[in-house]
């Protein structure tokens, strides 16, 4: 009972400094929905005293590493993207990988780690260039099976192809911008856009070429992406000029 205790008050201070450091003030998340994602969000918040990792909900949060890691599957692995990463609820059609994992859960742990979300993001219209802080986006799975099995990791650019160039996306950081908050809601919940190839201001992280407005450029790098449905991992790893809010914890 105490360390449910303990865990409940971490929960909530985790979710109360993320939030004030997305600067998700009390007039932002007026709507109960908001309030009560965030209470949900900080009751399966687990802390490791013993390595100083968090997990919230299904994304592990290593804040000396500077990094976060969440599961997800490979969801086209050939056709015009828009997208990088989605929710089962976001744009299938059109997205590289897919995830089940909760948005919030992901834009929690990455104020967490001192990025900061523009809780009144309403850039219109859309072609206008995303300003933010930047993370590196790494992909990971293993190849082969059973004892055989490589791990194998790529930068999520590798996987998309630029077809004027035929190669692959240049090497870059993508921005955080944090996802809209719509009458009290976040977006990235409604429309399960997390990471977008395409520009999209609704995104919880876009790309910051400025041929992003063009949605006829990219597309699914095949002899770089596994099979759709293989399991993989993403991790975001955040600059360590950026300064994180979880030193106390």
């Amino acid at each position: 009972m105490k360390n449910l205790f303990i865990s409940r008050c971490v929960g909530l201070l985790v979710v109360g400094c993320a939030w004030i450091n997305a600067g998700l003030t009390a007039a932002s998340v007026e709507s109960p929905d908001a309030v009560a994602a965030a209470d949900e969000s900080a009751q399966h918040i687990v802390l490791d005293p013993e390595t100083g990792r968090l997990r919230i909900g299904s994304v592990e949060l290593d804040p000396v590493a500077r990094r976060l890691r969440f599961p997800a599957q490979v969801n086209m692995q050939e056709g015009l993207l828009e997208y990088a990463l989605v929710t089962g609820g976001g744009k299938l059609h059109e997205s590289l990988l897919r995830t089940d994992v909760d948005p919030m859960d992901i834009q929690i742990a990455l104020t967490l780690l001192g990025l900061k979300g523009r809780a009144d993001k309403t850039r219109e219209p859309s072609s206008i260039q995303p300003e933010g802080e930047r993370v590196r986006i790494e992909v990971e799975w293993r190849e082969g099976e059973g004892e055989a099995a490589v791990p194998v990791r790529k930068r999520l650019e590798r996987m998309i192809t630029d077809q004027r160039s035929g190669e692959s996306m240049s090497d870059q950081h993508w921005i955080f911008t944090g996802s809209r908050i719509v009458d009290g809601a976040l977006m990235v919940r409604q429309e399960g856009s997390i990471v977008a190839i395409y520009r999209d201001s609704s995104a919880m992280m876009e790309n910051p070429l400025p041929e992003a407005v063009d949605d006829t450029l990219w597309y699914a790098r095949q002899t770089e992406v596994p099979a759709p449905g293989t399991s993989v991992s993403v991790a975001i790893s955040v600059p360590q000029q950026v300064k994180s809010t979880i030193s106390a914890f």
